[in-house]
């Protein structure tokens, strides 16, 4: 189970100075089955319908209503912020739109093709836009955000119906292909760096043909693949060279906020608590050498180093 990004570490009964800090782990998106040549069906292949569900979706009133204001903002280029920010090759990128805009979602869809017909919703060659979003029962924020995106889609003119499936039909969903959205999370390193999530999620060989499971270790679900990206992404992974692989990353930056294989929502966040009354020296805010969630087993010994005994 890959919910470890939303996971809390639970505090124990010992007396003490319990503290908690609160720090921003992965993106959480929709997963859009998005390529027709590998095999995807639905309107969201479409990538105009893909950027207009993009604009229309008020991530502001996600924020506090499906996440109680826990969540920070996402960058459309998936760089984590402010961690990532010298990654980010293009300002106007830096963080995806936290209001809706359905007039501009209408203009999207007319400028492709579509037109709204008497019921408000917008269709083409007398096929409406018809899109099914699931999310995993029992994720009660991730169900609400799904419901809250129907509403706002719909005020919009793109119809999308939300429900819930159990574990097991989600996963064989998203590994198979077979589904046109899905409300998930994309999982990074903790290394300030995209290249992970990059190579994983977006690159060709980091997906297969609908049908077929995603590659093991890997996460493109969306199938995208763009040979840009790859070239990209390859050119990154050959090189030590912060410029080169800068001028990568705004390659594959241009690509994935124009294409929208995910559709950004929030960042996830994750909590961390600790007791202060014996050791000190934990990562904190304002200190965060490391990132510090019990389930970060990868930074348990790193930690370890830093703890002194309190005197």
């Amino acid at each position: 189970m890959d919910r470890h990004v939303r996971a809390q570490p639970r505090l124990g009964h010992r007396q003490g100075r319990h503290q908690h800090d609160q720090h921003a782990a992965d993106p959480t998106v929709l997963y859009t089955c998005s390529n027709a040549e590998l095999g995807c069906t639905g309107p969201q292949t479409d990538v105009a319908v893909r950027q207009a569900l993009n604009v229309a979706i008020d991530r502001g009133t996600i924020k506090e209503k499906a996440f109680v204001g826990l969540t920070g903002d996402i960058s459309p280029t998936f760089a984590l912020l402010p961690r990532d920010q010298k990654w980010v090759a293009d300002p106007a990128n830096e963080v995806s739109p936290q209001s809706p805009d359905a007039a501009a979602a209408g203009q999207i869809l007319e400028a492709a093709g579509y037109t709204k017909g008497s019921d408000g919703f917008y269709g083409k060659d007398g096929t409406p836009i018809e899109l099914s979003l699931i999310s995993v029962d029992g994720w009660t924020d991730y169900n609400d955000a799904a419901k809250l995106i129907s509403e706002e889609a719909a005020e919009a003119g793109i119809k999308v119906t939300a429900s819930t499936v159990q574990w097991q039909e989600f996963s064989d969903a998203r590994q198979t292909g077979q589904y046109q959205l899905i409300m998930g999370g994309v999982i990074g390193t903790s290394v300030a760096d995209p290249f992970q999530i990059y190579k994983d999620w977006f690159t060709g060989e980091s997906t297969s043909q609908v049908g077929q499971e995603v590659p093991t270790g890997r996460w493109n679900f969306s199938r995208y693949d763009n040979p840009v990206v790859n070239e990209a992404v390859a050119a990154a992974a050959a090189t030590n060279d912060e410029a080169v692989k800068k001028e990568a990353y705004a390659k594959v930056q241009t690509e994935i906020v124009r294409d929208l294989p995910y559709i950004p929502l929030v960042i996830n966040a994750t909590q961390t608590f600790y007791n202060s009354k014996d050791y000190t020296g934990w990562p904190t805010e304002d200190d965060l050498y490391a990132f510090p969630p019990a389930w970060g087993s990868v930074a348990a010994g790193y930690i370890l180093q830093h703890l002194e005994p309190v005197k």
